[in-house]
């Protein structure tokens, strides 16, 4: 019995890891270099509250690309103060998509940045967000 459990553990550690697809239509989809990034949420937009996001990005052949560091920050400006949510996107297992939980507080219309690469060599990119 052990060395049943001991074969399968070893087996299912040397499997490569599941490759996520992401259904429905990104909510943003934003050029940066010669990619696109696609942010996917299960209700087709961002909220006020708690948001599980997925981004992914692609080549220009549609394939996923690992871009590396990727740092999601939102701007509200209003009259007399600006918000700032500077987020932290991880990778998930499968290369090119990563995940952040985004909580803009506010509903309105935010300006996203997003930024990969090393903070030496940072590519950069803006798009407007829509908070619901």
């Amino acid at each position: 019995m052990v060395l049943a459990v001991v074969l399968y553990l070893e087996w299912n550690h040397a499997k490569p890891p599941p490759v996520r697809v992401m259904s429905g239509r990104p909510f943003i989809s934003a050029p940066i270099t010669n990619l696109t990034a696609n942010f996917f949420t299960s209700e087709g937009h961002l909220g006020p509250a708690a948001n599980d996001v997925f981004i992914e990005f692609r080549d220009a052949d549609g394939k996923l690309a690992d871009v590396g560091n990727v740092t999601f920050e939102l701007v509200l400006a209003g009259p007399g103060a600006i918000m700032h949510s500077i987020l932290k996107p991880l990778r998930t297992s499968t290369p090119g998509q990563y995940r952040v939980n985004v909580q803009p507080q506010i509903v309105g219309d935010w300006q996203g940045k997003l930024f990969i690469g090393a903070p030496t060599n940072q590519v950069e990119a803006d798009f407007p967000v829509t908070v619901k």
